[in-house]
């Protein structure tokens, strides 16, 4: 078998903790397994890369930008080459442009075109440990290029498609998928499988365990992905992209986000004006609704202020702000399609007088807007309502790896 294995910021933040993950991949190589290994920057450098340039620059050149940010990943891979080969293991360092992994020229969020995986072949048909920076990659007039944070996410499946790898194995701080966040909800326990579209929602959710980006990328070409804990024992979350669900609808994960807000102003036609405007800031927006001649959007709070500014400089239109709110929302199949389960989520609001300021439903995902006071308490109950404390007797599990 040939499997990628990516490790995250917290699990190389230190030389003890790169070790120990070179352990893990030493395990898959004694097993008779072909292992290349893909790391992000230690916990914390990015963050600091990025406060130097801030320190200089407020609007940094985007391309000087990824020069500097992209530099922690390449002492992440040196590291780890030089864990490797102190274990025995003939490993070999690779940035992204000596892969290379060629990318469009947007600096600060590039998007990958193609991986040559001619070099990372050659190296594995010798019996070497191919170490690849993740995050990082090169455009066709060879200037360094990066793909915004959780990047490296991105890389390791990138690769998995590009080597037609039996398996991509993403090693994270947690032991894989939980029903929610255990923070706030100590009963939320692990789901051993999920479907790719369960798992696009959570990521794009906010759920941080993967990059949104390299959930769709394993969707449409069809990698297979497996969560795991860099520091417990365990087999994690497998993605299955091939799990097929029967109509009976499924709440399988919650997710909590905290300090979103809610603006309302008439559109007055001008609702792609609205969007474009957004979008050049890098302003995510969500829960898009349209309420006679107003449209309703919700939004980061800390991006609230910013998005008020932009969108009165192209309406006089009042702009209506509510900020304190939470996003709290439901992953799962069949829910639209089920009308039993708005139900109980508003019999359970209505019982405790919480209003929702903005709802939206999809076939896998149902989010409700509400003040921030009541998010815990609600996603708690929530967890309780749909069965999510206990183990579903007829969830798959994964087979020993």
């Amino acid at each position: 078998m040939l499997i990628i294995q990516k490790f995250g910021g917290t699990s190389v933040a230190t030389p003890a903790l790169i070790q120990k993950c070179a352990s893990h991949a030493q395990k898959e190589i004694s097993k008779g397994n072909k292992v290349v290994v893909v790391v992000s920057a230690m916990a914390g450098v990015t963050d600091q890369l990025d406060a130097y340039v801030r320190e200089i620059s407020l609007a940094p050149s985007m391309r000087e930008y990824d020069v500097v940010v992209s530099s922690g990943e390449q002492v992440t891979c040196g590291l780890m080459a030089i864990a490797l080969r102190a274990m025995g293991l003939p490993a070999v360092s690779n940035l992204g442009w000596q892969v290379p992994v060629r990318t469009c020229a947007t600096f600060g969020h590039s998007r990958i075109e193609g991986v040559d995986p001619t070099g990372l072949e050659e190296a594995l048909s010798q019996g070497h440990i191919p170490v690849v920076a993740g995050f990082q990659g090169v455009t066709e007039g060879n200037e360094l290029t990066t793909f915004g944070r959780g990047g490296s996410d991105i890389t390791a499946v990138a690769l998995a498609v590009a080597l037609k790898a039996d398996r991509c194995d993403l090693y994270k701080d947690v032991p894989g998928i939980l029903t929610a966040d255990p923070r706030l909800v100590p009963q939320a326990r692990l789901i051993p499988v999920m479907t790719g579209q369960e798992m696009l929602e959570l990521a794009s959710l906010g759920a941080k365990v993967l990059q949104p980006r390299a959930v769709e990328m394993a969707l449409n070409l069809g990698a297979r992905l497996r969560i795991l804990s860099t520091f417990e024992p365990g087999q994690g979350t497998l993605i299955d992209l091939q799990e097929k669900t029967m109509e009976k609808a499924h709440v399988r994960a919650l997710v909590c986000q905290k300090s979103q807000a809610h603006v309302s102003l008439s559109h007055g036609g001008h609702v792609s004006d609205f969007l474009k405007a957004l979008e050049r800031a890098h302003i995510p927006t969500d829960m898009i609704s349209f309420v006679k001649d107003d449209v309703v959007l919700s939004l980061p709070q800390d991006k609230s202020a910013q998005a008020v500014s932009l969108l009165g400089q192209i309406t006089n239109a009042p702009i209506a702000l509510t900020d304190g709110l939470a996003k709290v929302s439901l992953v799962g199949n069949g829910l639209r399609a089920h009308p039993e389960i708005l139900r109980t989520v508003f019999d359970i609001l209505d019982e405790r007088k919480i209003a929702v300021h903005a709802s939206c439903v999809s076939e896998t995902r149902m989010s409700l807007l509400i003040d921030e006071v009541y998010a815990e308490l609600v996603l708690r109950l929530l967890h309780t309502a749909f069965d999510l404390d206990k183990e579903d007797p007829h969830a798959p599990h994964l087979q020993s790896a």
